[in-house]
């Protein structure tokens, strides 16, 4: 009897450490950009309902991993949380950029107030001047505003995301047909909306990295990681993208982003990510 009970209880052990499993590479990330909007004061001042949606969303994540939710309901929600901290970011910056056309409004009205004391020809050279700076002022605060929303639409619409090394447009094997470094015809579909963002902002660069699964040896590996990074290189370069905007290199099977041990997280390993730079063209290494 005694033995039974201890075969059943080294059985359950077996079975609770075989449940164990690394962290979900989605929920993490939807963790870290949580995390990293709830420590912005500007954010919490200037967008709380987006914050506290964007927290919310984290919260429901978590919940369905703990119950075992299914990978694709995972995903799913996890983007979902991923696009709320995008929102509370952008809400944030356009609550910065009003406040400052409502400040230059002020600023206009102080100078136009001040401008009426003055003597008549000194007034009205005074009041021109201040004019056209109050006029530049709104102009270049209402043409960032317009920036922001437009690259937040744009970042949208390419379903970048928010990472420690910038926005990451991360591209499956879509591209590709199987063990093949050739573009197909629905992966050079998908890199014509990288295209038309690169050209409306040529102060961005990219630093595109392929990666792999871990069938096959490291060699293999390495050598398509780096094939299949060029070929998308290539083909921005052909699309119009000067080369000095366009880095390439093949990491093979070195950065899982989930386990090789599936099927489903060997397809996830086999990508291509492609890292937009920031305004001044800057890439952080890994």
């Amino acid at each position: 009897m005694k033995t039974a009970k201890l075969t059943f209880v080294c059985s359950l052990i077996f079975l609770l450490s075989a449940c164990v499993t690394q962290p979900h590479p989605d929920i993490v990330k939807a963790e870290i950009l949580v995390r990293s909007v709830q420590n912005d004061p500007i954010i919490a001042e200037k967008a709380p309902v987006a914050l506290r949606e964007a927290e919310e969303s984290l919260t429901a994540l978590k919940a369905l991993e703990s119950e075992g939710g299914d990978d694709a309901a995972l995903q799913s929600l996890a983007y979902k949380t991923q696009l709320r901290t995008q929102i509370a970011q952008h809400k944030a910056d356009s609550a910065v950029a009003k406040e400052i056309i409502t400040k230059a409004q002020l600023e206009r009205k102080q100078i136009q107030l001040e401008a009426r004391t003055l003597e008549a020809d000194l007034r009205a050279r005074q009041a021109q001047e201040a004019q056209k700076k109050a006029e530049q002022a709104l102009r270049e605060s209402e043409e960032a505003r317009q920036k922001a929303e437009d690259l937040a639409r744009q970042l949208t619409e390419l379903q970048a995301q928010a990472t420690d090394r910038g926005m990451v447009l991360t591209l499956g094997d879509v591209l590709f047909d199987y063990n093949k470094a050739d573009i197909n015809e629905g992966g050079l579909r998908i890199l014509t909306k990288l295209v038309e963002f690169l050209e409306k902002y040529p102060e961005r660069n990219v630093l595109i990295e392929g990666h792999t699964d871990s069938t096959g040896s490291d060699i293999y590996n390495q050598t398509l990681s780096e094939k299949r990074a060029e070929a998308v290189k290539v083909a921005l370069n052909h699309q119009g993208i000067h080369p000095s905007r366009i880095n390439a290199v093949g990491y093979g099977k070195t950065y899982p982003i989930a386990s090789n041990d599936t099927e489903l997280g060997k397809q996830q390993n086999r990508r291509v990510e492609i890292i937009l730079s920031d305004e001044h063209g800057v890439i952080k290494s890994r």
